[in-house]
């Protein structure tokens, strides 16, 4: 008989507090709770000031509106003619782009040019009154012949997006110059994606938004209200429309906007550039750093003309405001009070430089095994330290981690969560330690291992990320099962001593399983001699019947082995047949729940396999095969070329079984490696 050996108390208990916070961080991974989230957030932040800054692309600039231009300019907000004077200075200085992250939602309230040149004709004679009239006209047509002349100016798009699950009814009509903005190029599933969703705009006033172009400034706030992420686009009525920063860009590169598309759930492609982005088409932002990272250039000093030569030659220009009393500035990995207008010249900086960070699926998916991986190696290797050991261990485990982390974000771009896989290692090793401590550790061994499962890891792993198979029911599904037999095994047991035959067996047994877990079939129950399989579950096997039919070869061949080896020994020899079907059949877990469950499958179809294999000593093959299976087999041959290289199919009858009202027919199977059977 088999010995099993045994796991001391501190071991066993290790492992499962290892899984059980394992699976415990894995959950709260799924679920995202706010204080989790807030403390990855922090991680992140920690990478960048380790990491540092870098130089920004050459092409941005800030020009702002701060405490001393308001100092001589006067308070905020100003005239529409003081931000064409700012344009026609910045034309002169050779700039490129024009971006303003300033709103101008309204038409300036004063004189009309008509009113004025009639006002001006009465008071002539009236310097008084002539300043007044002057003083009084409205800059909005001179902003916008500014802005005309200019050809690539950008203005702020105000979008009102609800607070994250909450709902609002879409409201306001669309401004008919602001949809020249929205993206013309969409591909993939829109009704799969999360996007961002506004429900009213503030667009700029449409004397100005007709000879310009329109980018979104909502700013998306993490849940501490720092700005990690830039939406590059957002959905308003039936369009979506590109950031302020986004757009910038497309017209520093000169793209067509018809050369802008938006790939749902998968990034934005700008020409042959591609920006990632999550499900809900935000970007990470790779900031450069601190504030004033970007030159800033003084609004005042520019109308002045006291900025260095060439200070805006071919540049982007971003115009916004870094005065306190404005009250636009935000919280940033690297920055506590960064002028928003900065976010954006970073926005600017990822696309020209092509600078991109990622948070996506892959990234999600290596933090889920990191969380599993690291768990379940201290699971299984500090139940075997004493605590000093484990402690240090723990720290090279942690300390190796964050290294890898570092690294995929510093030099890679991907964003990696730390803070569960960090938390999951303390707690294995706080759980473990405090159990060594509370345990006795002289205790005997005296819990057992458990058997080897008869069922495939792939099942196991299945069964556990899916807890519904545990109950009672199934699915109906086609799949292959498996039926092998030992000839004369009767006649072989009763003339030997039951310690014998159980060695036999249990040689016999164990050999065949091995190959079935090989080809990753699902051993359903052993009956005597008899050993049912099957292949499709609970693992979909798009190639059941392909693994089936050359895992049955595989274990004649391997029983050939044995066979010598018995022969050799002077012993009996054992010999089998096998049996194989294909169909549509009911699996599940099956039986008394709570107390004696089996995964099994059911069916007229798996009768018809435990049938087919009763044949095997009527026409003496070890391997004989249904006409259902035979089709689909050489459905997958068309699929894989070489799939009948190394077996030799023959067809042998067509037979009556028992719950087939038409005859059946049947095919033997044998491996060319074989003695002609």
């Amino acid at each position: 008989m088999r010995k099993f050996s045994w796991m001391s108390s501190i071991k066993l208990v290790g492992f499962v507090i290892s899984v059980v916070v394992a699976f415990i961080f894995i959950a709260l991974y799924a679920k995202g709770p706010a204080i989790m989230e807030i403390l990855e957030g922090k991680s992140l932040d920690m990478r960048f000031r380790l990491r540092g800054g870098r130089p920004p692309a050459q092409p941005v600039t800030i020009v702002t509106i701060d405490e001393k231009s308001l100092a001589e300019l006067g308070r905020w907000p100003w005239s529409r003619a003081r931000m064409a004077e700012l344009v026609d200075a910045l034309k002169s200085g050779g700039a490129k782009v024009v971006a303003f992250d300033v709103m101008f939602p309204h038409a300036e309230v004063g004189l009309t040019e008509e009113q004025a040149a009639f006002l001006g004709q009465a008071s002539a004679d009236d310097p008084v009154l002539v300043d007044f009239v002057t003083g009084s006209i409205s800059g909005d047509h001179q902003f916008k012949d500014s802005l005309s002349s200019f050809g690539t100016g950008v203005l702020a798009l105000a979008l009102s997006v609800p607070v994250t699950g909450k709902s609002a009814a879409v409201i306001g009509e669309h401004s008919a110059c602001i949809e020249k903005s929205a993206f013309m190029l969409m591909r993939g599933d829109e009704d799969a994606s999360v996007y961002l969703t506004a429900t009213s705009s503030e667009p700029p006033i449409e004397e100005l938004c007709d000879v310009s172009s329109a980018g979104h400034i909502y700013a998306y706030l993490d849940r501490d209200g720092t700005i990690r992420w830039q939406a590059l686009a957002i959905k308003y009525k039936d369009r979506y429309y590109p950031s302020l920063g986004l757009e910038t860009a497309r017209l520093y590169l000169d793209i067509p906007r018809e050369a802008m598309r938006l790939d749902f759930m998968d990034g934005v492609a700008l020409g042959d550039i591609s920006i990632p982005t999550d499900e809900h088409g935000l970007m990470l932002i790779d900031y450069c750093g601190k504030d004033r990272t970007f030159p800033y250039y003084s609004f005042s000093d520019v109308l002045a003309g006291k900025t260095p030569p060439g200070a805006f030659k071919d540049k982007i220009v971003l115009v916004g405001a870094s005065a306190l009393g404005i009250y636009d500035l935000r919280v940033t990995p690297f920055a506590a009070n960064m002028p928003g207008v900065e976010t954006h010249a970073n926005v600017i900086d990822n696309i020209l430089n092509r600078h991109f960070l990622s948070r996506r699926e892959t990234s999600k998916l290596v933090t889920l095994l990191t969380i599993l991986g690291v768990c379940l190696l201290l699971g299984i290797v500090m139940p075997r330290l004493g605590p000093l050991s484990g402690a240090v261990v723990t720290l090279a485990v942690l300390l190796t981690g964050w290294a890898v982390n570092y690294y995929a974000f510093a030099y890679q771009g991907m964003w990696l969560d730390l803070t569960y896989s960090t938390f999951s290692v303390v707690f294995v090793y706080t759980g473990i330690t405090t159990y060594r401590f509370l345990a006795e550790e002289n205790k005997a061994r005296s819990i057992k291992k458990i058997f080897s499962s008869y069922v495939t890891p792939k099942m196991v792993d299945q069964l556990a990320k899916n807890p519904d198979l545990a109950k009672l029911g199934g699915e109906r599904k086609e799949m292959t099962v498996m039926f092998s037999d030992v000839r004369g095994f009767t006649t072989f047991s009763e003339s030997r001593q039951p310690e014998e035959v159980v060695a036999r067996l249990n040689e016999y047994m164990t050999a065949m399983t091995d190959v079935i877990f090989k080809w990753d079939g699902t051993v359903d129950k052993f009956v005597g001699d008899e050993i049912m399989a099957f292949w499709g579950a609970p693992l979909p096997q798009e190639d059941h019947v392909e693994r089936a039919v050359l895992c049955a070869v595989d274990m004649v061949t391997r029983l050939k082995d044995m066979q010598a080896k018995w022969a050799a020994e002077g012993k009996a020899i054992l010999d089998m047949g096998i049996g194989i079907n294909t169909g549509e059949m009911v699996v599940g877990n099956m039986g008394a729940e709570g107390k004696k469950m089996d995964y099994t499958v059911i069916g007229d179809n798996v009768n018809l396999g435990a049938r087919v294999e009763t044949l095997t000593r009527n026409y003496e093959s070890h391997v004989i095969i249904s006409e259902f299976t035979y089709a689909k087999l050489m459905e997958r041959a068309k699929v894989r070329n070489n799939l009948l290289d190394k077996i030799i199919i023959k067809e042998l009858d067509s037979v009556k079984v028992k719950g087939k009202e038409r005859p059946v027919t049947i095919y033997r199977v044998s491996g060319k490696n074989w003695e002609q059977e």
